[in-house]
């Protein structure tokens, strides 16, 4: 098969759709998506009446967009006034829709949510019904939609639009609307007639986050020339003393990525002065408290959270759009000449569309002109005739064609009345200066471009608003480079204590012995580790969180501060289900939960420099579940039963980390984990019975030995050889046998067999 061929047959018709039907936007600044939602709505009558249900709403636009409901209502959810991600929005919302500097912030299902069109969008269909701009048909031909809308003010760089296609991006930059418009009347004018000109009134890009755009006027120049640049952009915040404030940040991150940044800054000691990190976004909108430790300077400290978090960070521009069918690279300078051209010839078609309709109603009012001195004779004749000779009369004798003569036949004899022909011919007057006007429109492209500038103006005193992104000066080199702070790679031995705490260890005696502190606690883990690598500690929601070896306290054994579930960000110690040092990420442990299914959870999934990785494996529940790093064990249940697992070969010919045990009978459930090496005589065991699909009962196997139970059955033995020595029962009676049982806590059914021995050592 040629492969060239077979590319361009089918690969090529792929891109092509990828691009044009999905990407990249047209003149008007809509993806089709986009674009078909708001005509939808519109449709719907949701421009001036009230709110409807998003569900009902995404039913709608399917007719027109056969994607899916879930890729609507994203869509939509990104022009909402609630999801505040476009200067301009489309779509006023009620409910929850997320928040555009916020990545935890998720907007509700559209069965609880409601929208309408924002008044904007009023300015997004002008002439929609007379032939503004092409109609095509829909994907099963069966409804006519835009090819784009006839938008009146130049829309594609008032909202940002960004989208990847194959071969493709683009990442159209948004300004402010006053920018904007001020610029296309600029050009019209011929006030702005080269991108150095536009650059000093259409201003610097601007976001609905705010902040601060750091840049030259030479490369606001080039961005108009060439449609393409990168900035540097910062978030804005207020700095007290002891605090700062984060109130915005730049438009490309969220608010949890630059705490997540800040605290592995903080964890990895690359930041100091730093006390406590607070979210506390709200209903008065994003709000971050960065606390600083006294001793420390305020802007001192702001500046190494500008260089290690996304509170400062790059975007970079590519304009493309979608003209004549090909995705084309454009300049802004270039960008609004084109939207201004296609702007003014949406106006001649609706003008002529306008013209042709008020041609078709006054040629039927000149009717009246043609008989209007003849009014009783018109009647009369109408009335003595039969319909055909009338007909003919009409258009022989006045000079009517047969619309004209249809017009007339079709009214009632008394509507044909002098008064009635004077408000006629009048209005013939008034539709002929009308048409002269629309017709002069038409063959005038200065008078278009006037409609133009008049339609920007009105907008401008409608809807324009402060910007809210600030110019600033474009940062060095110097201040851009961040300070690096390298962590030794020494061998150490971090240590965790009976009650939680943890603790690095420092000193010759306590690296070779057994820690114990002066109030008590006991060593219970001890790890060999390197100071630059980090302890992990795997909660019971799925979650592994990160601890720098380094970060942990060194200090004195009488006044350890670090407990393990504080410095992990977990809220009770009993919430840990493992604990381990990294090592070279290559360790895993094994992960059975109560329904005999289980994970191997790899160290390798949190390799990376994040401080915590989610959604490792499935919650459990305090003390139902059970953590080996064994691969060959024993799963026991309550009812005695087990069921062998050998995990050997788990993942080492695929990814494949999740296994089964075994399923468990109704109403029996798992109670131990026994590894193979602590049975007392393996050799004894035959495996092959306990490698079922289900748990099998254990019977008279040495499965399990159990020094402590083996002793306490011995001594009550003797006890009750004295005993009976000294007063025999009666053979057969099980009552003093239960009561041996009672004291060593023996489930019943042990009796039975402890009745017999006792009965043999009788006799």
């Amino acid at each position: 098969m040629n492969l060239n061929r077979l590319i361009l047959a089918e690969y090529m018709p792929y891109a092509k759709v990828t691009l044009i039907s999905r990407a990249i936007p047209r003149i008007d600044g809509f993806k089709p998506v986009q674009r078909r939602i708001v005509y939808t709505m519109n449709n719907m009558g949701l421009l001036k009446g009230g709110r409807a249900k998003s569900q009902r709403i995404n039913g709608q636009v399917m007719a027109y967009h056969p994607h899916g409901d879930s890729s609507i209502y994203e869509a939509a959810v990104l022009m909402t006034t609630g999801y505040e991600g476009l200067n301009l929005p489309y779509i006023e919302s009620k409910g929850s829709f997320g928040k555009v500097y916020s990545r935890d912030l998720k907007y509700s299902a559209p069965r609880y949510t409601e929208m309408k069109l924002a008044p904007i969008a009023g300015e997004l269909f002008d002439g929609i019904n007379e032939n503004a701009v092409d109609m095509v048909d829909n994907f099963d031909n069966t409804l006519k939609e835009p090819k784009i809308l006839p938008v009146k003010f130049p829309n594609i760089l008032v909202n940002t639009s960004a989208g990847v296609a194959v071969g493709f991006s683009c990442y159209i930059p948004s300004f402010s609307l006053k920018g904007v418009c001020e610029s296309t009347i600029g050009i019209i004018n011929g006030t702005i007639d080269s991108p150095d000109k536009l650059a000093d009134v259409i201003g610097n890009p601007e976001f609905t986050t705010g902040g601060y755009l750091h840049s030259s006027r030479e490369k606001l120049v080039n961005l108009c020339k060439t449609g393409k640049g990168t900035f540097m952009i910062s978030g804005d915040v207020e700095i007290y003393s002891d605090r700062i404030v984060i109130t915005e940040i730049p438009y490309c991150t969220t608010a949890e990525a630059i705490m997540e940044d800040l605290e592995a800054a903080v964890k990895e000691k690359r930041i100091n002065g730093i006390k406590d990190i607070r979210d506390e976004i709200g209903l008065a909108g994003l709000r971050l408290v960065v606390e600083v430790k006294s001793g420390y300077n305020s802007r001192e400290v702001l500046q190494e959270v500008c260089r290690l978090t996304k509170l400062r960070t790059t975007i970079s521009f590519r304009t493309r759009v979608v003209v004549d069918e090909r995705c084309k690279e454009m300049g802004i300078y270039d960008l609004l000449q084109y939207w201004i051209e296609n702007r003014q010839e949406q106006i001649r078609r609706v003008r002529e569309f306008r013209a042709n309709k008020q041609k078709t109603e006054a040629h039927l009012l000149e009717a009246w002109e043609k008989i209007f001195n003849n009014l009783p004779e018109v009647v009369h004749m109408i009335s003595s005739n039969t319909e055909d000779n009338a007909r003919a009369i009409l258009m022989s004798k006045y000079g009517l064609d047969e619309l004209q003569t249809d017009y007339l036949m079709d009214m009632r004899i008394r509507l044909i009345t002098k008064d009635r022909a004077q408000k006629s011919i009048n209005k013939l007057n008034d539709l002929r200066a009308s048409i002269a006007e629309l017709e002069s429109i038409c063959s005038d492209k200065n008078k278009r471009y006037k409609i133009i500038i008049e339609e920007q103006e009105e907008i401008l005193r409608k809807y324009s608003k402060e910007s809210k992104t600030k110019m600033a000066v474009e940062l060095s080199e110097e201040v851009l480079k961040a300070k690096k702070t390298e962590i030794s790679d020494e061998q150490t031995v971090v240590i965790v204590t009976d009650t939680g705490y943890i603790r690095r260890l420092t000193s010759l005696k306590d690296l070779t012995g057994t820690y114990e502190s002066k109030n008590g606690d006991k060593e219970v883990m001890r790890f060999n580790i390197k100071n630059n690598q980090h302890i992990l500690i795997f909660d019971r929601f799925g979650t592994v969180h990160k601890v720098l070896v380094d970060d942990i306290d060194a200090s004195s054994r009488a006044n350890m501060t670090d407990k393990i579930n504080e410095i992990a960000g977990i809220e009770k110690i009993s919430d840990i289900i493992w604990i381990d040092g990294c090592g070279d990420y290559k360790g895993y442990f094994n992960l059975v939960y109560p329904n005999g299914r289980g994970t191997r959870v790899m160290y390798s999934s949190a390799s990376g420099n994040r401080s915590q990785y989610k959604s490792l494996y499935k919650e459990v529940k305090p003390g139902q579940y059970w953590a080996t790093t064994e691969n060959k064990f024993f799963m026991i249940t309550h009812r005695n039963k087990a069921s062998y697992c050998d995990l050997t070969n788990l993942g080492l010919f695929n990814n494949r980390c999740a296994f089964k045990v075994a399923r468990v009978s109704s109403g029996d459930y798992f109670v131990k984990l026994h590894p193979e090496k602590d049975v007392p005589n393996i050799k004894a065991i035959d495996l092959d019975k306990y490698k079922k699909d289900y748990t099998v009962a254990i019977g008279d196997d040495p499965l399990v030995f159990d020094p402590e139970l083996e002793e306490r059955v011995n001594e009550a033995m003797r006890q009750e050889i004295e005993r009976l020595n000294k007063k025999p029962p009666e053979k057969g009676s099980l009552e003093d046998v239960q009561t041996v049982d009672e004291a060593l806590g023996l489930e019943e059914g042990t009796a039975a067999a402890q009745q017999a021995e006792i009965d043999s050592m009788q006799e």
